[in-house]
């Protein structure tokens, strides 16, 4: 047992010094160039087959394209025919084709077009990719390329940053651990345990870049280099840091390939971003506050105020590194998230329907609008409750006695004749219909992009096996389409562009009529629907993209990086004068209130004081006073969700973005920083803290 022990140490200590010997010859520069050109050699031998294979694909499709882009099946075109019976298209001689698409039933409109012909080349060509082609590399020569610059960029920045040997060792370790689930054909393990390993280099790798960067700019930088190295070594904080590199590879693995594509996707942007801001928003409260309160305690701040360093500069150097911490954590878990987005999107949809909502519903930036609707003039709104304070002589006595308060008594009236008229707006009875405009359509009509137009309308019980019809036409060019609905439901329309008027004003007629193809002898083909439809004054909204999912993606981790500055700053400056947890406590209760400002907005709005006691009445009051000052003072935090827009398809704008770095990134952090600065320059730190 002695002799074995001490074999294992030996080639414990011989391993150790062949990696340090080959750790020393990474470093020399010949090496580094050496090991550049078989990084370029590697991504130019792995990616060149898989360009190919995407050009390839991308000019079948284009010509599949091509081939139905103007192809009608009631005109009798073939490849509409050919389409609608079999499922299949033939191009150059080649026949291609999918079972799913037979029948049409989410492929052609009531017109007998093809709704989106890129979709449905897209099911037709998917089986012409090889086995050993991953789906998501070759969806179009850009994605190829763009895959074997990201590859190679990495690969080089770990290669000069003398961390190849390290890399080498990562790659080789996943690896190992991936084989087992590769030989049981369990890809989507084999990706998240090695989503898992590349994370965690990555992680490593810009931390260190970024610590020797810093650390040259100054006191501030020397401060947020510590703050970084700190988080990284010790176990209390590198732990919200591993289990957010481990757990976000797999969620995918959470994801049920049975449901639609589209559901796959939105649940998954959305579980991946919620983990990733709360794991990171945790972090930053309770590293910005541990920071500093310990130095505090512990007095080895007074070590650093004696060199000199200016108190201000302190607090900014601890915000700084916080900040850069988050910073990386977001480039690389928000690039892992991203390209999960495009393995995912990869699957096959359930239908054409399907492969339509993820490219016009999800993965896109959208804006969206509501309907014009008849507003009440305040003066007839005014003149109905006095009408009807007067005409109830109970309401009025208990005014006058005191028994009900007269505002409150106005205010749920306003807003009770102001929800009526509404309403009966939004109602469609059998065998009607009503007229709604969409105005300041023009960009759409200028982009030429088709429209989404959701709506959710309430009809009987909105029984989920009991679907209903509705009718709805285009005045501007006198076209209808008939549709089915269920009560309750978010249902979608695709509407061209051409539907809009040159004013860029686009009108949809909702009827409230059943369609039928043979209808007796004298009937008409329309008739009265079985019940009224109904829907609220925000249940129909039009949409139309205006910019890439790539693009508001990055918008969208911008806010977020913004949003945990700020945290980071509360959490550094409540730490600079009160202890680590009653500093913990008031940071996390003001961001968690924060976060819930648009539930408190809605809870005030719906509060009522019914109580005749004075006494009560005075406390539910002050309560509301007390809510109501809460959510306005953090309702811009709460305002900004930009994980609820990209689960959307709705646009995260530069606007919103630049927003979000005045009020919170310059307002709110720069006045926390101001007072946190004047207490922490009157606090006296060579105190004793009780602790030796």
């Amino acid at each position: 047992m002695v002799r074995t022990n001490r074999e294992r140490e030996d080639m414990g200590r011989r391993l150790l010094e062949i990696f340090r010997r080959v750790d020393r010859w990474q470093h020399r520069r010949g090496a580094r160039i050496a090991l550049s050109i078989v990084a370029v050699v590697l991504v130019v031998a792995v990616f060149a087959p898989l360009h190919r294979v995407a050009s390839r694909i991308n000019q079948l499709e284009a010509g599949i394209v091509a081939m139905l882009a103007d192809a009608n099946r009631l005109e009798g075109d073939a490849a509409a025919v050919e389409l609608f019976e079999r499922g299949t298209a033939t191009l150059d001689g080649v026949t291609y084709g999918d079972g799913r698409l037979r029948g049409g039933t989410f492929v052609f409109g009531e017109a007998g077009d093809i709704l989106s012909a890129a979709a449905v080349a897209e099911v037709l060509v998917a089986d012409q990719i090889p086995p050993w082609a991953p789906d998501f590399l070759v969806q179009s020569p850009a994605t190829s390329l763009g895959w074997a610059a990201l590859v190679l960029v990495w690969l080089l920045i770990a290669v000069w940053a003398n961390s190849a040997v390290q890399l080498t060792l990562t790659v080789v370790a996943t690896a190992a651990l991936t084989l087992p689930f590769l030989l049981l054909g369990k890809l989507g393990a084999c990706i998240a345990i090695g989503g898992i390993g590349i994370l965690g280099f990555s992680f490593v790798l810009i931390v260190r870049l970024v610590v020797e960067s810093i650390g040259r700019l100054g006191q501030i930088g020397a401060v947020a280099a510590t703050v970084i190295r700190e988080a990284v070594r010790q176990k209390a904080y590198s732990g919200f840091i591993v289990l957010l590199l481990v757990v976000l590879p797999l969620v995918p693995l959470w994801i049920d390939p049975a449901t639609p594509l589209r559901y796959q996707l939105q649940a998954f942007i959305s579980q991946s971003l919620m983990i990733t801001y709360s794991v990171a928003l945790c972090m930053t409260l309770v590293l910005a506050c541990a920071t500093v309160a310990f130095e505090i305690r512990d007095r080895q701040i007074l070590q650093l105020m004696t060199k000199p360093l200016e108190r201000t500069r302190y607090l900014l150097g601890k915000w700084l590194g916080i900040v850069l911490l988050n910073g990386v954590l977001l480039v690389v878990c928000g690039l892992s998230i991203f390209l999960f987005i495009q393995y995912l999107k990869t699957r096959a949809p359930s239908d054409a329907y399907d492969a339509q909502a993820v490219r016009n519903e999800v993965l896109v930036a959208r804006i969206g609008f509501h309907p014009e609707l008849d507003q009440l003039p305040r003066a007839r709104l005014l003149e109905m409750i006095d009408q009807a304070i007067d005409a109830d002589p109970v309401l009025k006595d208990e005014i006058a006695t005191g028994l009900r308060d007269e505002f409150t008594v106005r205010r749920d009236l306003f807003r009770e004749f102001r929800e009526k008229h509404l309403s009966e707006q939004c109602k469609v009875p059998p065998g009607e219909e009503r007229t709604f405009r969409f105005p300041s359509l023009e960009q759409a009509k200028l982009l030429g992009l088709d429209l989404t137009f959701k709506y959710k309308f309430y009809a009987g019980d909105s029984d989920p096996t009991d679907p209903y019809s509705v009718v709805f036409r285009f005045p501007e060019t006198g076209e209808w389409t008939d549709q089915r609905f269920i009560g309750a439901q978010t249902m979608t329309l695709m509407i061209p562009t051409s539907m809009i008027g040159e004013d860029g004003t686009l009108e949809v007629a909702i009827g409230n009529f059943s369609f039928t193809l043979d209808p007796t002898p004298g009937a008409s083909q329309f008739q009265p629907g079985r019940g009224t439809i109904a829907f609220e004054p925000d249940g129909l909204e039009l949409l139309y993209p205006v910019s890439s999912f790539e693009a508001n993606y990055l918008r969208g981790m911008l806010v977020t990086l913004i949003k945990l500055s700020f945290a980071a700053m509360l959490g550094v400056a409540l730490a600079a004068f009160l202890s680590f947890p009653v500093a913990c406590v008031v940071a996390f209760s003001v961001v968690l209130a924060a976060e819930a400002t648009p539930f408190l907005a809605t809870s005030v709005e719906e509060y009522r004081i019914w109580e005749f006691d004075g006494s009560v009445i005075w406390l539910k009051q002050w309560i509301r006073g007390l809510a109501s000052g809460v959510e306005w003072t953090l309702r811009s935090f709460g305002r900004f969700r930009p994980g609820g827009a990209l689960v959307e398809g709705r646009l995260v704008g530069w606007g919103e973005v630049f927003r979000a770095l005045v009020v919170i990134g310059f307002g709110w952090s720069g006045a926390v920083l101001v007072a946190s600065a004047i207490i922490f320059r009157r606090k006296e730190l060579a105190i004793y803290s009780g602790q030796s």
